[in-house]
């Protein structure tokens, strides 16, 4: 117990104050993951504090993380009738997301020299975390690796997906919805849940589900010809 106390804490402490910093500076889409995420570097970083003093405690909450994606389905039981009468444009925008992700990387990719291990944890950057780890590990690359891109794409595409959102004044629910699931998974579920309501909140996060699928279905046959 004392091994998970530092990590907890330290967790709880973060959590507490990037709400806090979230409800008071009033910009919609800077989401307090980010402000977390901030904040927790910047900590550990001046009281020298280990990445190994954490670990235990942070992968506790890890731990619980995974089954609470569930919780998701709530939203989704409330609002599946209006998603459904929109079906065959979710399964398209779902279908391009997962295309278009694909593309765009192998495109980027060509410019640098990278790893398999390194490829194969980019290209599951967009979906959840414990879908990520499985797959990364499934395909023989780093878990550890995937979950910090997943996190990395989940906190900016949170950011920079709002704020796209916004300045494209963009009114759509399944729009808003398949956008924020599809590339910022969890994180951005939550967001947009948060500032545009259930249905939207619902619409990512079957999104993000079926982005997931589809990822894990794929990747696995063409990765090699990535």
């Amino acid at each position: 117990m004392n091994q998970l106390l530092p990590g907890l804490l330290i967790t709880f402490f973060l959590y507490m104050i990037s709400s806090y910093i979230k409800s008071r500076i009033g910009i919609q889409y800077i989401n307090k993951y980010l402000i977390a995420a901030v904040i927790g570097i910047a900590f550990m970083l001046i009281f020298k504090i280990p990445y190994e003093t954490y670990k235990p405690g942070g992968d506790f909450i890890t731990f619980f993380l995974s089954p609470m994606v569930v919780i998701l389905a709530i939203p989704l039981y409330r609002n599946f009738h209006a998603i459904s009468k929109h079906k065959i444009i979710f399964i398209v925008g779902c279908m391009f997301a997962v295309g278009l992700n694909f593309v765009l990387l192998f495109i980027a990719l060509r410019f640098f020299a990278v790893d398999d291990v390194l490829k194969t944890a980019i290209y599951t950057k967009s979906i959840t975390g414990a879908m990520a780890m499985a797959l990364n590990e499934t395909l023989g690359a780093d878990p550890s690796l995937a979950i910090l891109l997943v996190s990395f794409a989940g906190i900016t595409g949170g950011l920079t997906g709002g704020l796209i959102i916004k300045w494209f004044k963009i009114k759509s629910t399944m729009a808003k919805g398949i956008g924020m699931g599809a590339v910022s998974h969890l994180v951005g579920s939550m967001t947009i849940h948060e500032h545009s309501g259930e249905e939207a909140g619902a619409v990512a996060s079957t999104t993000l589900g079926t982005v997931g699928i589809m990822t894990a279905i794929l990747l696995p046959l063409i990765i090699n010809h990535l």
